[in-house]
């Protein structure tokens, strides 16, 4: 199906004669491309891969630090629990360490999440730049 307008959120590739759409119901969509078209694309484009290019070099700094902190994180294992016998107070100790490290250890998994996103992101933004920047030229 052929339109006559878009928008960048839809975008998926575009080349010198067509501009290749997906919008949020997954019907596909073409616009024929201009230079102003293109252009609006292309600059759209590079803001977004620079912003998410920040955002993942950010979220990386703060994923090595949790990730330094997860490795140093101590976990006990039942036959350590086990073996404090009655002492009442070191058991519950030691499983509330246990909860705290998982905990901790899931945050780290969040911003992994996070990141990956932010890497995905740049990677499509930077993708389409290029093509908008080919078809320009």
């Amino acid at each position: 199906m052929e339109r006559n307008f878009f928008q960048f959120s839809d975008v998926q590739e575009c080349n010198h004669s067509c501009i290749h759409c997906k919008d949020t119901k997954g019907n596909q969509y073409t616009v024929k491309a201009n230079d102003l078209r293109l252009q609006e694309i292309y600059k759209e484009a590079a803001e977004r891969t620079v912003f998410y290019r920040r955002m993942s070099e950010d979220l990386y700094a703060v994923y090595q630090q949790k990730q330094a902190e997860r490795e140093s994180l101590k976990f006990y294992s039942q036959e350590e629990i086990k073996s404090c016998g009655h002492d009442i107070m070191k058991v519950i100790n030691m499983e509330h360490t246990n909860e705290e490290s998982k905990w901790k250890s899931a945050k780290v998994s969040g911003f992994f999440d996070a990141l990956d996103y932010a890497w995905k992101r740049r990677d499509k933004y930077f993708k389409l730049a290029q093509q908008a920047k080919g078809a320009l030229t």
